[in-house]
């Protein structure tokens, strides 16, 4: 998704109908197999925020991350943490949800997301 970011206007827009695209398919999945709605609530909270729609993509990460939590899904609550921290204002909750993503992530041993923590702490 970063590449959307990156992108031209046209382009742009014809990935963002794919994701979306992508997304509703995903849902679906997720009305029979609800464990993967962790994941599904934290890629529109992704894409909510490439919208430039920050409450939606926050509300979407917090649900996610209660999701996780509830089923015990240790890697998802790490990612919503992870993007719950990387997109809050400076203070308090960024460095609570950091730590915690990084807690998470140095537990299931996953050096490459305990470093995109570090690079969001300035480590």
């Amino acid at each position: 998704m970063a590449v959307l970011q990156r992108a031209n206007s046209a382009r742009r827009q014809s990935s963002l109908r794919k994701v979306r695209a992508a997304i509703e398919h995903m849902v679906q999945y997720t009305k029979r197999f609800p464990i993967g709605r962790a994941r599904i609530l934290r890629l529109q909270g992704v894409l909510h925020a490439l919208l430039q729609r920050p409450q939606r993509a926050a509300r979407a990460w917090e649900q996610s991350l209660l999701l996780a939590e509830k089923y015990a899904m240790q890697l998802e609550a790490g990612l919503a943490h992870l993007e719950l921290g990387q997109h809050a204002a400076p203070g308090a909750a960024r460095a609570n949800h950091l730590r915690e993503a990084s807690a998470v992530f140095e537990r299931l041993e996953l050096p490459y997301e305990e470093g995109l923590v570090a690079c969001l702490n300035g480590d």
